[in-house]
C-alpha cells in the first residue's frame, strides 16, 4: 500500500479475508498489522462455528481461547507444499501429490453428484478415510526421513503439524469444504500489481 505519510513509499499491509459459505459472502478486512487485532475484532466473543485457516499459529491460539470455535486446516496448503517439493526436483513427493489428487477426486464426485452435506460426509467416511490414514502414515515417515530443510521435509512437517485440523481428517463432516480455495479465489483480484 502506498503510504502518504512516507512520501508515497510503500508500506506493509495485510488483507484478512473471511468467508461465509452459507451466505456466499467473502469479507475483506484491511489492516496494517498481521497481529491478533483484526481477527479478534472481526470474530466476536461468543461466536460459535467452523473456522477454516492456513497454518498461521495465531488461528490455533484463537481457537484454543474460544471454545465455540472449531478450527479446520486447508488441504490445498498442504498439497501446494508437496507440489513445490516436486518442482524442487524431489520425486519422492509424487506419491503424496497423487494421494491428494484422490482426495480431490472424491470431493469432485460429491459435487458432480449434488450430494447433501450428510451424503458428502458418508462418501468421505467410506472413500477418503483409508486414503487419509495412509497419507498420514506416509507423511509422518517422510518427516522422519527427508532432510528437514528440503522442500519435502518442510512439506511433511507442515502437513503433520496441521493434520488434526485438516477438514477431511474429520472425515464424517460433509459440511466443511476440503480447502479455503474460495477465499483464495476471492483474494486473487487484489493481488494485481503486487511484485512476485
Amino acid at each position: 500500500m502506498l503510504d502518504p505519510d512516507r512520501g508515497g513509499r510503500a508500506a506493509q499491509a495485510y488483507l484478512w479475508t473471511y468467508h461465509a459459505p452459507d451466505a456466499q459472502a467473502i469479507v475483506f478486512d484491511f489492516n496494517l498489522s498481521r497481529g491478533r487485532d483484526s481477527p479478534e475484532r472481526f470474530i466476536q466473543h461468543g461466536w460459535r462455528g467452523a473456522l477454516r485457516t492456513d497454518g498461521y499459529e495465531l488461528y490455533a491460539s484463537l481457537a484454543k481461547e474460544r471454545p465455540g470455535i472449531t478450527r479446520f486446516g486447508c488441504m490445498a496448503h498442504c498439497r501446494r507444499k508437496i507440489a513445490d517439493a516436486i518442482k524442487a526436483g524431489d520425486a519422492d513427493a509424487v506419491p503424496f501429490l497423487e494421494a491428494f489428487g484422490k482426495l480431490y477426486a472424491i470431493e469432485k464426485e460429491a459435487g458432480t453428484r449434488g450430494l447433501s452435506d450428510v451424503q458428502r460426509g458418508y462418501l468421505r467416511h467410506t472413500k477418503a478415510r483409508p486414503i487419509l490414514q495412509e497419507l498420514q502414515r506416509a507423511l509422518s515417515q517422510a518427516q522422519k526421513t527427508a532432510l528437514p530443510r528440503s522442500a519435502l521435509g518442510e512439506a511433511a512437517r507442515y502437513a503433520v503439524n496441521q493434520w488434526p485440523e485438516l477438514a477431511l481428517r474429520k472425515a464424517g463432516n460433509g459440511r466443511i469444504h476440503i480447502d479455503n480455495n474460495p477465499v483464495e479465489r476471492g483474494i486473487r483480484p487484489t493481488k494485481l500489481g503486487m511484485k512476485n
